[in-house]
């Protein structure tokens, strides 16, 4: 069974930050890791997934996924209020 934990787990940002999200995990069988974002009271929207050693830029996010680290780091360049919701990594 996997572990997953992030941080920070909350972070106020400045419009035109870039944000920078990380995650851990505990599982030496994953095959990719996935970002998601959720507003309120929606779905989760599945916004990337990063499999084995991967980079991946996607309009304004970016993800890295380290395997020899278990970790990933995924970033929201030019951040803007409609970006504003939660962000959380599951693998």
């Amino acid at each position: 069974r996997s572990q997953v934990s992030q941080s920070p787990p909350s972070l106020t940002v400045t419009e035109g930050e870039m944000v920078t999200l990380h995650c851990n995990y505990v599982d030496y069988k994953i095959f990719s890791l996935q970002w998601y974002r959720q507003e309120p009271n929606t779905q989760p929207d599945n916004v990337m997934v990063l499999a084995l050693e991967n980079t991946k830029t996607n309009n304004q996010f970016s993800g890295i996924l380290d395997k020899g680290k278990s970790s990933s780091v995924f970033n929201v360049s030019n951040s803007q209020a409609r970006d504003s919701a939660t962000y959380y990594c599951a693998v």
